[in-house]
């Protein structure tokens, strides 16, 4: 029912819904930032230290988006 009358009321983009009964809390989600030399190895077109030996993270970062 909450989670109805939410989605009516507009997008919930960027948001996490804590629901705990009898109480629900919108939490912003956090929001995933790469450093500056990381920035400029991916412009490069290298893959940044530490990134090679996490095959996950690879497959989950887009790293040729402009």
């Amino acid at each position: 029912m909450l989670h109805e009358r939410l989605t009516q009321a507009g997008p919930l983009k960027d948001c996490l819904i804590v629901l705990i009964p009898p109480y629900a809390t919108l939490v912003a989600a956090p929001k995933q930032r790469n450093t500056n030399a990381k920035k400029s190895d991916l412009r490069a077109g290298r893959i940044p230290e530490g990134w090679q030996d996490k095959p996950v993270k690879l497959s989950h970062k887009d790293r040729h988006a402009r």
